[in-house]
């Protein structure tokens, strides 16, 4: 092998390597993000399962109510109990938006941004 070649399969080693080694550091990374992303998935497909029961056991117990005004007063102080943590628990667990970009100041070339 001629030594332009030895030269040439040297430089070469030296940009693939490097683009190997970055390319499999993405492939963990992404490995990774897909980990929590399932995670995510299952967390919300949880809480999803957990509104849909609540849904049905409120209908149930609506129709075991029927009429009795005692029983529905009964369950409207129930509801109103259960509507109350669920707001409280989503407000804990939502973030705050994001502030807005700020505005830039007038220049010379352009008075109102």
């Amino acid at each position: 092998m001629s030594q332009e070649m030895q030269s040439l399969l040297w430089h070469l080693k030296g940009v693939v390597v490097p683009l190997l080694h970055k390319i499999l550091e993405r492939i963990e990374n992404m490995g990774t993000v897909l980990d929590t992303l399932t995670a995510d998935v299952a967390a919300a497909t949880t809480v999803e399962d957990s509104a849909i029961t609540l849904l049905q056991g409120l209908k149930a117990q609506l129709d075991a109510a029927g009429t009795d005004p005692a029983a529905l007063q009964a369950l409207s102080a129930s509801i109103e109990s259960e509507t109350a943590k669920l707001a409280a628990a989503v407000t804990a667990n939502t973030p705050a938006a994001p502030p807005p970009a700020p505005t830039p100041a007038p220049t010379p070339d352009n008075p109102t941004p």
